[in-house]
């Protein structure tokens, strides 16, 4: 059934890919970060220099609007050519800190999906915590082994220094030694954001637990990977620019997760920013994203809880005959003001 459910929905999303060249379409921008990272092994950062860049060109060239007049244009069948949307993924405090001022400054409208455990927490993202874990230490013991819901996981490290360009779309494979296999500290990272994706909080938690104890670490993380506060989060929308979206309680791929736990993970994120923003919180968008991370129940769920849309990572423009339940978005990397302008002419025509 879920592979039936699966075609289905990739039915649907060519439907409106088909739609997108007929009747005016919509581009959803999606953004996660504005910073100059140490590190970017996700590829989720855009300097904040070409973010200012890519502003001044959308507010210059395009129609740009909330996702809520999106929404609406959409239940009436209406959107205006070159329309654009911007969003950010789960609510680092560099939405607040840098992205801010600039969406401020071209008066960009722009909606900040946060999952709503993080708020206020002193703690990175568990695929940060990774790299600080794995990818950043000089040197990690000869082997790594962890538990995860009962079943043990190793790794014979080869301690090799990583690239300063290497990122997760790398391709990095095992060595053989003296017919034993042992893995690099890239290879290592890949296969436990792959095991981790896959996995509920709780266990996510005990698994960097034990990393941490085999690594060493104290656990500090690095304050330029922390989520907005709850204080911020409220400023952003008390300005009136900004508006707040809901991303689950812990970031959770809810396609793995029970109905009562997906539940749980959608109505429980939307209360926590509603008792702390006072009012409705109307749009949602999926952790990780794409139809593998989530199912039709899933949708019904979300509409269920009372969201007007949801938003997927599945790349194409927006037209009419779109799902609301599953908007497909744009991914922006660190693209110069001319990159940018090149992405944007090919995803509008």
């Amino acid at each position: 059934m879920m592979l039936n459910n699966n075609k289905l929905r990739r039915v649907r999303l060519k439907v409106n890919a088909l739609a997108t060249k007929i009747f005016p379409s919509a581009l959803i921008l999606m953004y996660h970060r504005v910073i100059h990272p140490p590190t970017d092994r996700q590829k989720l950062c855009v300097s904040p220099e070409k973010f200012d860049a890519q502003m001044e060109i959308l507010s210059s060239n395009f129609h740009l609007i909330s996702l809520d007049d999106l929404v609406t244009g959409l239940a009436r069948h209406s959107v205006e050519k070159r329309s654009c949307v911007v969003t950010f993924d789960d609510g680092y405090m560099d939405n607040y800190t840098h992205a801010r001022p600039i969406l401020e400054k071209y008066d960009v409208p722009s909606t900040v999906f946060v999952a709503s455990k993080y708020l206020g927490v002193n703690r990175e993202f568990w695929w940060d915590e990774l790299d600080r874990l794995i990818l950043s230490k000089k040197l990690l013991p000869e082997e790594i082994s962890i538990k995860l819901n009962g079943k043990s996981t190793h790794w014979s490290v080869i301690n090799q220094p990583v690239e300063d360009s290497w990122n997760v779309q790398s391709n990095v494979a095992a060595n053989e030694s003296s017919g034993r296999k042992s893995f690099t500290k890239e290879k290592i990272y890949i296969d436990l954001c792959r095991l981790f994706q896959n996995k509920e909080a709780e266990q996510i938690d005990d698994a960097i637990a034990q990393l941490r104890e085999i690594t060493g670490d104290i656990g500090a993380p690095r304050p330029e990977n922390i989520a907005m506060n709850e204080e911020q989060v409220l400023s952003l929308h008390k300005g009136g620019l900004i508006e707040i979206g809901a991303h689950t309680q812990y970031h959770s791929n809810l396609a793995e997760l029970s109905h009562e736990k997906q539940k749980i993970e959608i109505e429980g994120g939307k209360h926590d920013l509603e008792n702390l923003l006072g009012c409705a919180v109307n749009n949602f968008s999926y952790p990780f994203g794409t139809l593998e991370h989530f199912t039709n129940h899933t949708a019904r769920l979300v509409r269920n809880a009372g969201f007007q849309c949801a938003l997927s990572t599945y790349p194409g423009n927006v037209s009419r005959l779109c799902n609301r339940f599953n908007m497909p978005r744009r991914v922006i990397r660190d693209w110069d003001g001319e990159t940018f302008e090149r992405k944007l002419s090919k995803f509008y025509s």
